[in-house]
């Protein structure tokens, strides 16, 4: 199998496109957000680079948030503007964590470096919890 896959992960620009068109597409009131940060840590070490989402389980409640991983492990989530948080109320979290580099022009992300263990909402087991006020998730140390 091919260390670089290049049609796999030409989502990646329509998936940003998506979150940044969800708080238009959630109705007209904007949704309450807290602060949400965490870190992510892959046999002790930090997850540099790694994407993490939260799927709302209560799919009225929208948006979904995002965040990368800093090279101390740390995140901060984002819904609508940079590290302002989530919605209250419990989520599926999911992990994904690629290499990306230029070739000819062309943006190539590595295979997921966890075998997309934890890249499905359905299948992670991941879970967290965001209530008023602010958030530290407990860490992620994923093996």
């Amino acid at each position: 199998m091919c260390a670089n896959r290049r049609a796999s992960f030409a989502y990646r620009p329509a998936l940003l496109v998506t979150l940044c068109l969800l708080p238009i597409a959630c109705g007209s009131g904007k949704v309450r957000v807290y602060p949400v940060s965490g870190e992510v840590f892959v046999n002790g070490k930090p997850a540099q680079g790694a994407l993490i989402h939260l799927h709302p389980r209560d799919r009225e409640n929208c948006p979904p948030a995002f965040a990368a991983v800093q090279a101390d492990g740390y995140f901060q989530i984002t819904t609508f503007s940079s590290n302002d948080g989530a919605a209250a109320g419990d989520y599926a979290v999911t992990i994904t964590w690629n290499d990306e580099r230029r070739e000819d022009g062309e943006t190539i992300y590595s295979a997921d470096k966890l075998g997309d263990l934890f890249s499905k909402a359905e299948t992670s087991g991941l879970v967290a919890s965001v209530k008023s006020g602010k958030n530290e998730l407990p860490r992620f140390d994923l093996k």
